[in-house]
């Protein structure tokens, strides 16, 4: 039995290394990422490690491509900056970005933020995804009787 498996043995390894000759010497793939006619990337970028860049074409060690990146789609734009405004007395404006007198830097109010801004001071937003998840309901405030006697726990104190 002791000859049989080195016999198998021997003939499993034969037709692995077979294999692996005859993968090697097959034609490469080409790159799945091709660049966009008429356009020059900037550099490339792995796309499981996004800070790991390459002024050319190449793959990371796992043999995926990494992408091109385009001068157009790093175009960020930024938001026009209509004033500054005190953190903590958002009254207090300025201009021109500033420091309020315990050295907090004034925060940046965007055109965009104008325009969502309620009028009504002290409203409170939420995203639809929280109200969702914890079940606000809302109803308009009208005034009417208490249907019980509501009592002062210590009197004097309201």
């Amino acid at each position: 039995m002791n000859k049989q498996l080195l016999l198998t043995a021997a003939v499993m390894l034969g037709i692995g290394l077979a294999g692996g000759y005859w993968l090697a010497q097959s034609p490469k793939q080409k790159s799945a990422i091709q660049p966009v006619e008429g356009k020059k990337p900037l550099f490339y970028r792995n796309t499981m490690n996004p800070s790991a860049t390459s002024p050319v074409p190449t793959k990371d060690a796992m043999g995926m491509d990494y992408e091109p990146v385009y001068a157009d789609a790093n175009a960020a734009k930024q938001p026009k900056i209509l004033f500054y405004r005190n953190p903590m007395n958002p009254s207090v404006t300025s201009p021109i970005p500033a420091k309020d007198n315990m050295g907090m830097d004034y925060l940046p109010v965007y055109a965009e933020d104008e325009a969502k801004a309620d009028d009504s001071a002290g409203a409170v937003r939420i995203d639809a995804a929280t109200v969702q998840n914890i079940g606000v309901r809302t109803a308009l405030a009208k005034q009417t009787l208490l249907s019980h006697v509501v009592r002062d726990r210590w009197p004097g104190s309201l």
